[in-house]
């Protein structure tokens, strides 16, 4: 995990933090474009609305770690 941390930190240095921040926002973004996808992906409205709950729980834990390896939470 320690080069992974040391990769996510040159690599900030190396483009910058603005660019390190858009990729997460990309990223986030493709999260959130799947949870809405996922209300219409099932025939069932329970079913669609935890699958976009758990779609949108698992980009926060994504973005989450992301900040974490860079070190910024």
């Amino acid at each position: 995990m320690n080069w992974l941390k040391s990769f996510l930190v040159k690599f900030t240095k190396f483009v910058g933090h603005q660019t390190a921040d858009l990729a997460e926002s990309v990223i986030i973004g493709l999260f959130s474009i799947a949870a809405f996808v996922a209300l219409f992906w099932f025939d069932e409205w329970w079913k669609s609305i935890a699958a976009a709950i758990v779609i949108f729980f698992a980009g926060f834990l994504v973005s989450l770690a992301i900040g974490w390896l860079r070190g910024e939470r």
